[in-house]
């Protein structure tokens, strides 16, 4: 209700202002005034004038009351509904599962030749050593021939919202690129999960690579959400080997988008 009044509060100050104030300031000055033509004295006394617009203005401001609630009913109905219906993902950052040798024996386990339909659960964001960026999907065969000298970073992203994400992607940009690579759409249904990989080339050519994975989606009334995380790639040296630490901002939470 606070909010109702807190957007009607120009429109309600006005009211005031003027069914208050002005309105009974100017029937008293009218009834000061001497009447021009016999047919235009008043047969009441300003008192009965005042009394009879005192129920006027009370009526009026009951309309409004009664405007404000079916308002504030109505939001909060909508409030309630978007709320059994929203879809919200948390996200952590998993540690690898696959070695190298082994993500590369996973994707290799499907001959060329074969012919296999499956639902797309994975995403790979590969991060050249020049930090362009290209989206690959699982079972890709391009995918195969890289990942030999990539630092994997598993991010694994959980609805636990009570509706369905519908049109849901996974996207990010290369460096100094304002192009967001997205993979394809699909729906994530409640406590079900999507995960994303972060294939960083070993051989890229600086010691700090930051990009930011967006993950958008909407609800089943079309309601769009988005929630971006922000992640830092650093060289790091530990006994003679390089590789890159991987940090991310959980901080950020998601938002409706107009």
């Amino acid at each position: 209700m606070r909010s109702l009044i807190k957007k009607h509060w120009k429109g309600l100050g006005l009211f005031l202002i003027v069914g208050v104030v002005i309105i009974p300031a100017i029937i008293n000055w009218l009834f000061k005034l001497p009447a021009p033509h016999n047919f235009l004295e008043a047969e009441w006394y300003a008192a009965d004038i005042l009394a009879f617009y005192s129920v006027i203005l009370g009526a009026g401001l009951a309309v409004w009351g009664i405007f404000l609630t079916i308002e504030h009913t109505q939001k909060s109905y909508r409030d309630d509904v978007k709320k059994r219906v929203l879809p919200y993902f948390v996200v952590e950052l998993l540690s690898p599962k696959y070695t190298t040798a082994s993500l590369t024996s996973k994707f290799s386990s499907i001959d060329n030749d074969d012919y296999e339909e499956y639902k797309i659960h994975e995403t790979y964001f590969y991060i050249q050593r020049d930090g362009s960026l290209s989206v690959h999907l699982s079972n890709n065969d391009e995918l195969r021939k890289i990942v030999h000298n990539c630092c994997i970073n598993p991010i694994l992203v959980k609805n636990v919202g009570l509706g369905t994400a519908v049109n849901f992607s996974f996207g990010t940009s290369g460096l100094n690129s304002k192009r967001i690579e997205r993979d394809t759409f699909r729906n994530i249904l409640p406590t079900c999960d999507a995960k994303c990989y972060i294939l960083l080339d070993q051989q890229y050519n600086a010691d700090l690579f930051e990009c930011e994975l967006a993950i958008d989606y909407c609800d089943i009334y079309k309601n769009k959400y988005s929630q971006i995380i922000p992640i830092k790639f650093e060289r790091i040296v530990e006994n003679g080997t390089q590789g890159f630490l991987i940090s991310i901002d959980l901080t950020r939470l998601q938002e409706e988008l107009s």
